[in-house]
């Protein structure tokens, strides 16, 4: 694994299981991770997506993580994404 590759996956990790605290930094972190590298990465995005859309659906989750992963969605989508549907 490269770098980018490892930060990738323990990102999606927090993402998907992390406690909501860390779940919120992961989010941001992704979201700046996603910045700095600053192409689009049809790729990337799916992986982040899949990661994040669950929990944003998930109603019992608290507000402001559910927040969190709707503004890092949108970074993401933003710069990652070319002609994804």
């Amino acid at each position: 694994f490269s770098r980018s590759e490892n930060l990738i996956e323990q990102l999606v990790a927090c993402l998907k299981k992390g406690s909501e605290s860390e779940g919120k930094l992961a989010a941001v972190v992704a979201s700046l991770f996603c910045v700095q590298l600053g192409e689009s990465n049809d790729e990337l995005f799916i992986k982040f997506r899949e990661a994040i859309m669950p929990i944003l659906r998930d109603e019992t989750k608290s507000p402001s993580l559910r927040t969190s992963y709707a503004q890092a969605i949108g970074i993401i989508c933003f710069i990652t994404c070319e002609e994804i549907s």
